[in-house]
């Protein structure tokens, strides 16, 4: 039963058949696609039918397969400028069953005469792509089989000091969840998360058919060396003066391990170039490792600007903030969760980062600032207490509590506030830790609205990192390895007000629709085994700000009427709806005509709110995007809003961009948490600016 339900898993969701090819003329108006046998359908040019009918059965193309059956020739039966018109062609049976359907998507014309290709029609070249109604059940097994067979590589190529490090982290689990042991490479990678930074080539790497592939590059050594690509194999690895060591059929992890290394030392790559017509072909590449910022994953800002009447159009700046890095060794001493920041080559922190981008938005002159930390986990305890400093005056942040019961109070010495506006914190059940602490102290102070679901994670425990090198130097312990490090819960950390975030997390001050609400088995501290239990301490009597108070109820009936209306969220209590009868329900069904009806359903679904979505007029806004790189720059460039709308009315018949990699429909991305944070912010901005400021001096100090 359990093979045929993930056998039935994968059935549901592989992508049904799929074939491209160019397309070229044929014997007078006639169009011909040709087909090449796809690896990883090995059996569906067998399910292509020989002949190709329209609704009302006539023939509008027919197949004509190789010899040996792996390629194959499809003929279509209308003139060269019709293609254009026929966007998508659908075919039946002569039963009259919908088999799929044939589409065309324009590709670069081949030519550097660009004249030339404007008056010639031969210069536009298409690809059709003929996508079939069904799946291919012998790619699914051979999905399955190649997973087994990894699992068991996997389970037989296990080292000793990785089952010693899976032994450790389930007995040090057993104490409380947030305790691990991670040996040498997984220590290299929680310090690669913590500071944002890592000494390599800038390449990231994926495991693909027992080759280490080149899947993206980023600015670095590879990328500027021009010499590899993505896609790329790397074979072998060497160090300086080193022979080649064969990488092929390596763990990622233990390819990585070779390839990372100190700032300013050699390494040199095997690689197979992806477009090389010989698979023998090698070439080798030669990096000078450097230091790789994750700029991706540091703190960013969008600038919205939006019209409101015939006033001012209102400004609004969205900050992301993924993590709480840092790269100074006086902010790692401890971390609450688990790294471009000021000029290059100085350390990097979440607090200056922060304040850079909000000093370009004060000269921007937002109207309102809204910290997204949905999918912030946490990071370091100091940091979160420097970022709250930048809103607040000097006072208690945080308080943690060690295992004697001693109660430390941490407070942010800021002698000005860098930002005293409107401020609204947008969290989610994975805003944790470091995230925590931050927007707790903030509604402690009743400084900032914390809009999102009803609560965060729920983590209120504090770790430190022990280095294991030093304790068995230190007592004469030989080894031959690095030996890796312990991550040890040692504070428990409460509110200024006294309160724990531990189990309950800090509850939103607007709660919005979501089905992490209902999630809390799934999701959070109190899911989480051996989980330290809620208490509280005494308060640090927090200064009371009455920043938000005066509003808060006018705010919470505002966006409760919205939500009521809005569109967005109808789908989202449609999605917690389905999500409560599949938990109330305990079961799956193992028949695949009702499973089948069931996921019809539900595409069915999907593509009404997708083609609603579409449908909409499009908002009337400007958006800029800031980051660490452009944030000092004279001008900010506009970006392609993120919008929901695109007119359907206005589609061209086919898609113009040579280098889509989706010929078929449009892709819709909607965010109604942002969206509605958006609005809560713009009625709050409307009542705030009547109220006090915090001060009218803003410090440089106040960064520092």
């Amino acid at each position: 039963e359990e093979l045929w339900a993930e056998y039935l898993e994968h059935l549901l969701s592989a992508p049904d058949i799929e074939y491209t090819g160019p397309v070229h003329p044929g014997a007078g108006d006639e169009k011909i696609i040709n087909l090449t046998q796809d690896k990883a359908h090995p059996s569906a040019l067998d399910a292509l039918p020989k002949k190709f009918l329209s609704k009302d059965n006539h023939e509008i193309a027919w197949l004509e397969t190789g010899a040996n059956s792996s390629n194959a020739t499809l003929h279509l039966e209308f003139a060269p400028s019709q293609i254009q018109k026929r966007t998508t062609n659908h075919f039946f049976a002569a039963t009259g069953e919908d088999l799929g359907d044939i589409t065309f998507h324009r590709t670069k014309a081949d030519t550097n005469n660009t004249a030339a290709a404007l008056k010639s029609a031969s210069s536009v070249n298409f690809e059709g792509i003929i996508h079939l109604s069904q799946k291919d059940p012998a790619a699914i097994y051979k999905l399955l089989t190649n997973h087994y067979a990894q699992v068991l590589k996997n389970y037989k190529g296990l080292e000793r000091a990785r089952v010693f490090e899976i032994y450790m982290n389930s007995l040090a689990r057993a104490y409380d969840p947030h305790s691990d042991y991670m040996g040498h490479m997984q220590a290299e990678n929680f310090e690669i998360q913590m500071k944002l930074t890592l000494f390599g080539i800038g390449a990231m790497l994926s495991s693909q058919d027992d080759y280490c592939t080149i899947s993206e590059l980023k600015e670095g050594p590879a990328m500027r060396s021009g010499k590899i690509k993505p896609g790329d194999r790397i074979v072998s690895v060497a160090q300086s003066n080193t022979p080649p060591v064969d990488v092929v059929g390596m763990p990622l992890d233990k390819v990585v391990e070779q390839i990372r290394g100190p700032k300013g030392t050699q390494v040199t790559l095997g690689i197979l170039p992806v477009d090389a017509a010989d698979p023998s072909v090698r070439k080798t590449v030669t990096l000078v490792r450097d230091e790789i910022r994750l700029e991706d994953s540091a703190a960013k800002a969008t600038l919205y600007e939006t019209p409101r009447g015939s006033g001012a159009p209102l400004r609004v700046g969205v900050i992301n903030l993924d993590s709480f890095y840092a790269q100074n060794d006086s902010d790692m001493a401890s971390m609450s969760g688990g790294a471009m920041g000021a000029a290059s080559g100085e350390p990097q922190t979440t607090s200056v980062d922060v304040a850079r981008l909000i000093k370009r938005l004060k000269q921007e002159h937002v109207d309102g600032i809204i910290l997204d930390l949905r999918r912030n986990g946490g990071g370091y305890l100091e940091e979160a207490k420097k970022l709250t400093g930048l809103f607040i005056p000097s006072g208690p942040v945080v308080q943690t509590k060690d295992p004697t019961g001693e109660i430390i109070t941490d407070r942010c010495l800021n002698r000005s506030v860098l930002y005293d506006g409107p401020l609204a914190v947008l969290t989610s059940r994975f805003s944790a830790s470091a995230s925590e602490i931050f927007a707790g102290a903030l509604q402690d102070y009743n400084r900032a609205l914390i809009v999102g679901d009803h609560a965060t994670f729920g983590k209120g425990t504090v770790q430190t990192a022990q280095l294991l090198k030093p304790f068995l130097e230190q007592r004469h312990l030989s080894f031959d390895y690095d030996p890796g490090e312990l991550k040890l819960t040692i504070k428990k950390f409460y509110r200024a007000s006294g309160i724990s975030t531990q189990m309950k997390g800090v509850i939103s001050d607007i709660e919005l629709p979501s089905i992490l609400n209902y999630a809390t088995d799934e999701a959070g501290e109190s899911a989480l085994p051996n989980a330290l239990p809620y208490d509280e301490v005494t308060s640090a009597d927090p200064e009371n700000l009455n920043r938000v108070t005066p509003y808060l109820a006018e705010l919470q009936q505002r966006s409760k009427d919205r939500v009521a209306k809005e569109k967005d969220f109808a789908y989202i209590q449609e999605d917690i709806a389905d999500f409560l009868k599949e938990q109330a329900d305990k079961s799956i069904s193992l028949n695949k005509a009702e499973r089948l009806a069931e996921q019809t359903t539900k595409a069915e679904r999907v593509e009404a709110r997708k083609a609603e979505i579409l449908s909409r007029k499009k908002p009337d806004e400007k958006a800029y995007e800031l980051t660490l790189k452009n944030v000092d720059l004279a001008t900010l460039e506009l970006s392609a809003v993120k919008t929901n709308s695109i007119a359907t009315a206005d589609a061209p018949d086919l898609d113009d961009d040579p280098d889509s990699d989706s010929p078929r429909g449009d892709s819709v991305t909607v965010d109604p948490p942002m969206d509605e944070a958006r609005r809560i912010l713009a009625d709050y901005v409307a009542l705030f600016n009547k109220g006090p400021r915090l001060t009218e001096a803003v410090s440089q100090d106040a960064v520092k």
